[in-house]
């Protein structure tokens, strides 16, 4: 270990190694400037940030993630970057209550992936994730539709609710919107009383939901919450080998001359889990 500092609180620094473990540090104490930069299990990071509550500036990559992030602390911009598993996510928004957007970007998914998440198998033993993809026709005069996907992961919150927040966080009343939902599985319980409270104040949206598989249709809330959103004007049904194929050519990455063949019960299992769907709209 070697170590240098001044002790009248302006000046330190430090190097040390321990455990294959590289550090080292530079600092000013009297709440102005730090910075960092130090190795540890193959985990790279640095940061530089201005502690006076102004500015902060960080980069770091650990496990192939790089996330970068400049923010003002004062209340007022904050904008981040960052790429996490060939996901680019960027978001620019002002904290005073005037403006926020958010822009993200999700690279199409695998074909393996497609194919796990979406399977309609009737139990979704290690599929612990929803996925959802979307589609907005946009109000009128915007410049074409809004379509993407989500995922639990990479959200604040469960997809569906952070889809109203996220990605149409600002809604016309004026307008009209259409909106199209693919997803991995049916929301649960407390998703179902979230969406409907946004659906009461939208009353201009349109959903249509395809669901590939029905989450715990044994309890009785996630019956209630269907039949909420039914009676709030939400189509839904599950998904036909025709709509697995419409997820496919539109947020599938894949080489030209892949095609998209159904796994062996998907028709079965769809008919399965319409007609659950069709008793509880009853």
């Amino acid at each position: 270990m070697a170590a240098l500092w001044y002790r009248c609180g302006v000046v330190m620094a430090a190097l040390w190694y321990r455990c294959g473990v590289v550090m080292a540090a530079l600092w000013y104490r009297c709440g102005v400037v730090m910075a960092a930069l130090c190795y540890r299990c193959g985990v790279v990071m640095a940061a530089l940030w201005y502690r006076c509550g102004v500015v902060m500036a960080a980069l770091w990559c650990r496990c192939g993630v790089v996330m970068a992030a400049l923010w003002y602390r004062c209340g007022v911009v904050m904008a981040a970057l960052w790429y996490r598993c060939g996901v680019v996510m960027a978001a620019l928004w002002y904290r005073c209550g005037v403006v926020m957007a958010a822009l993200w970007y999700r690279e199409q998914m695998s074909p393996f992936y497609f194919k796990f998440q979406f399977r309609n198998v009737e139990y979704s033993s290690g599929r612990n994730k929803t996925l959802l993809c979307y589609r907005v026709e946009t109000p009128e005069g915007a410049t074409g539709p809004l379509q993407g996907y989500m995922e639990d992961e990479h959200a604040t919150a469960h997809v569906e609710v952070a889809f109203f927040t996220q990605v149409l966080p600002h809604y016309d009343s004026s307008q009209e919107y259409e909106v199209r939902w693919y997803v991995s599985s049916s929301p649960c319980a407390a998703c179902y009383t979230k969406m409907a409270d946004v659906l009461r104040q939208r009353k201009k949206l349109r959903l249509y939901l395809l669901m590939s598989r029905l989450f715990l249709w044994e309890e009785p809330e996630i019956e209630v919450g269907l039949r909420c959103l039914a009676s709030l004007g939400v189509r839904m049904r599950m998904m036909k080998p025709s709509d697995f194929l419409s997820v496919w050519e539109t947020f599938v990455e894949k080489e030209e001359d892949m095609t998209f063949n159904p796994w062996e019960d998907c028709q079965d299992n769809y008919q399965y889990y319409q007609s659950r769907l069709n008793t509880f709209l009853k």
